[in-house]
């Protein structure tokens, strides 16, 4: 739903039936895959399945404003995740009385000024908003899922820094789960199957799933190299095929459902700045 001059919005709701998480996921990545420059990474094969939408690459052409919703005995509770439209990252929230906070990153990356946006000294990566050194091991102590998320939602509804329940940890903790849970299910299949298979319980988290999350711009550009080559040569560096476990295309399709649309010239920029070469 467009809120407003580039801004869209979608309800994400929280609730016990794990299909309605599901179905949320769906619509925030068929959201994704429509812009003005639609593709799909395989749109160059004949009769294959469209899965692998490629993202926008405009970042400032529309924001995302993921609103999240749970129910409770004191009535509803939301909070809203600001997003780059690009690329999944959580730039800030927005608790339940309409404030908005934004998160510091080094790419000096700004929420639209219309939101008059209170500063956070956060990050935006797992290991600065956590302030931990294993976001694995803190991640899988968190054990994702219904229970955490409709906690979590609540706690970022009403989180204001100046008031007395205000807990900055929680609320930390709240936004990194919930980054976890919705951005990362989306951009990857085996996130989104973990936390769905984890929705009852809680999801146990692996390093595998780190690496994951932590390359999933690399596998990208893997995948976009092999379109350049018309689908022949695949030229994944050896390091991060080891990392990763991802030994091929058909491994890469496996992983990626959104695809990060860097052009060429970022590509190479991004693997100098890597790999060196």
């Amino acid at each position: 739903m467009e809120i407003s001059r580039n801004v869209l919005e979608v309800t994400f709701p929280i609730e016990d039936d794990v299909a309605t998480f599901e179905r949320s996921i769906t619509k925030l990545r068929r959201t994704l895959a429509d812009h003005p420059n639609s593709g799909d990474i395989l749109d160059s094969l004949p009769s294959t399945l469209q899965e692998h939408p490629l993202l926008s690459r405009n970042r400032r052409a529309r924001w995302l404003r993921i609103k999240l919703q749970v129910a409770g005995e004191e009535g509803m509770s939301s909070a809203t995740l600001f997003v780059q439209y690009n690329n999944l990252y959580c730039l800030g929230f927005m608790n339940q009385n309409q404030v908005c906070y934004e998160l510091s990153n080094p790419e000096d990356w700004k929420l639209p000024s219309r939101f008059n946006a209170v500063p956070l000294d956060w990050g935006i990566t797992y290991d600065s908003i956590l302030n931990v050194r294993d976001v694995k091991r803190k991640l899988d102590s968190m054990r994702l899922g219904k229970n955490f998320a409709a906690d979590a939602v609540r706690v970022l509804s009403r989180f204001s820094p100046d008031e007395a329940d205000g807990d900055e940890a929680s609320a930390k903790q709240a936004l990194a789960g919930l980054i976890v849970m919705v951005c990362e299910s989306a951009r990857m299949n085996p996130l989104h199957k973990t936390i769905a298979d984890g929705w009852n319980t809680g999801a146990g988290f692996t390093k595998r799933l780190m690496a994951y999350i932590g390359h999933w711009e690399l596998i990208s550009i893997a995948l976009l190299d092999w379109k350049d080559e018309r689908y022949g040569r695949w030229t994944m560096d050896p390091r991060l095929a080891d990392i990763t476990g991802v030994k091929g295309p058909t491994d890469a399709l496996d992983v990626i459902h959104l695809v990060r649309n860097f052009t060429v010239e970022e590509r190479e920029l991004l693997h100098e700045l890597i790999y060196g070469s």
